[in-house]
């Protein structure tokens, strides 16, 4: 009779051994499956907040598009008014011509933004790029004025100014060039 007792208890702790390997293993599977979830959970967020951030970058620059199109297609004196303020007494007509490289410009950037977070193909993005920066060449001038000191990255500017002028070494975002 010891024997058979003897033999279940080594049954039972056998089975209690196996029970306790399998629990620790649904633990630790359990475990690994929420830290997966938590950093696809992350990765989750971190790839909304980057798309938000372009879409406010967009919303922006379709409100200065708006005040672009005010100066472009208002008269003489607003664009005389406005050169005098922010572009220390230029032309009306250059006035004009830079406003409407910065509705081309802003378009160019969010193309870019979207590349850079991947919501556009990189090939796209890049022939919308060299294909703006073709047209760009035809009024270095305007061009200018409009890329330097106006709020575009460095980032955005080392991969347009090239482009644009090649001869030239690219400005430091933010620093308006002395014509």
């Amino acid at each position: 009779m010891d024997k058979i007792a003897l033999f279940f208890t080594a049954v039972s702790a056998i089975a209690a051994a196996v029970a306790a390997f399998f629990m620790y293993r649904q633990t630790k599977i359990a475990i690994e499956e929420r830290r997966n979830f938590e950093q696809e959970n992350d990765g989750l967020k971190r790839r909304e907040n980057e798309l938000l951030a372009v879409n406010n970058k967009i919303l922006i620059n379709q409100m200065w598009n708006d005040f672009n199109k005010t100066v472009i297609e208002g008269d003489e004196s607003l664009r005389g008014a406005i050169g005098t303020k922010n572009f220390q007494g230029l032309e009306p007509a250059l006035v004009r011509r830079i406003y409407l490289m910065f509705s081309n410009i802003n378009v160019v950037e969010a193309a870019w933004r979207l590349m850079i977070v991947g919501a556009m193909p990189t090939d796209q993005a890049q022939a919308i790029l060299f294909d703006q920066a073709q047209r760009f060449k035809n009024d270095q001038e305007a061009a200018r004025h409009a890329l330097t000191g106006r709020g575009y990255s460095q980032d955005f500017l080392d991969a347009l100014w090239p482009l644009v002028f090649p001869d030239d070494p690219t400005p430091q975002a933010g620093k308006r060039e002395q014509a």
